[in-house]
């Protein structure tokens, strides 16, 4: 199937693929999120054992 950019779902392909996106960004943030926090959870372990 040709795509077609005058295509009457051309508002709903556009938003699929902004919703997609941000699900994306969502995510990537949200992973990002726990790595830093399992980090700065580890951290004061890291130091007492150090010690």
């Amino acid at each position: 199937m040709v795509y077609d950019p005058a295509g009457p779902d051309d508002a709903a392909g556009l938003w699929h693929l902004l919703a997609l996106r941000w699900l994306g960004l969502t995510i990537a943030l949200g992973l990002l999120g726990v790595g830093a926090a399992g980090l700065v959870a580890r951290l004061p372990f890291r130091a007492a054992s150090r010690a």
